[in-house]
């Protein structure tokens, strides 16, 4: 089922499983469930969801998203070919500071795109803190990137005590460059600057450790 959510208030009460939402570009998001039941020695479920961008938060409907032959999620499609120059942007830093993909040219970029609101994004920063003090001293770049309030954000962040670099989408030119329609998404990008790995949904920890291997960043 598909439900209606501002923005600021999306919280879901299937907070198990693996899935993924959608960072929106208007007013209101729709929470998308898909599940499925599993029955070995007993019954228990699987929950794959995902929120996704809706021009009005009264919409109901059902709708389960399917992924493509390139392996994405349905309205989630990578900017290139995987190969391709991956298309430059330029995001805030806490302090306001512009700072574009391509200063990072030379080094291995892994970018995990999230909200504060999403479930799975949130399941997923562990991770993403893990990569980023192990993949550092072998010189791969991190960049989280989300586009809401910066207090929101800042605060969870110190919260948890996270150090990977984070910045801000605040002009949505990344978000709509990349087609950031459904998130978490894991973008891996190699020290040419090409695309190696365009990844949506949070549980896919093995397929970010082999992307990342592509570009030449070994994690134990």
């Amino acid at each position: 089922m598909r439900l209606g959510f501002k923005r600021q208030r999306v919280v879901s009460p299937f907070d198990f499983g693996i899935g993924t939402c959608v960072s929106p570009y208007d007013e209101g998001v729709r929470l998308r469930y898909d599940w499925i039941r599993v029955a070995v020695g007993g019954v228990f479920f699987l929950g794959v969801w995902s929120c996704a961008p809706s021009t009005s938060v009264k919409t109901t409907s059902i709708e389960v998203p399917k992924a493509d032959e390139a392996g994405s999620v349905e309205g989630s499609i990578p900017p290139v070919p995987n190969g391709s120059p991956a298309p430059d942007f330029t995001v805030m830093t806490f302090d306001g500071k512009p700072t574009k993909l391509s200063s990072m040219r030379g080094h291995p970029v892994l970018i995990d795109y999230w909200a504060t609101w999403c479930p799975p994004c949130l399941e997923g920063l562990p991770h993403t803190q893990k990569i980023f003090q192990e993949g550092s001293t072998k010189g791969l770049k991190v960049m989280t990137i989300c586009d809401q309030d910066l207090g929101k954000v800042k605060s969870l962040i110190k919260e948890k005590k996270y150090t990977f670099p984070t910045f801000v989408d605040s002009t949505h030119e990344m978000g709509l460059k990349y087609h950031i329609d459904v998130i978490p998404v894991t973008i891996v990008i190699d020290a040419k600057g090409d695309l190696v790995d365009y990844i949506v949904g949070g549980g896919q920890d093995q397929e970010i450790k082999e992307a990342l291997g592509k570009a030449g960043v070994h994690l134990g």
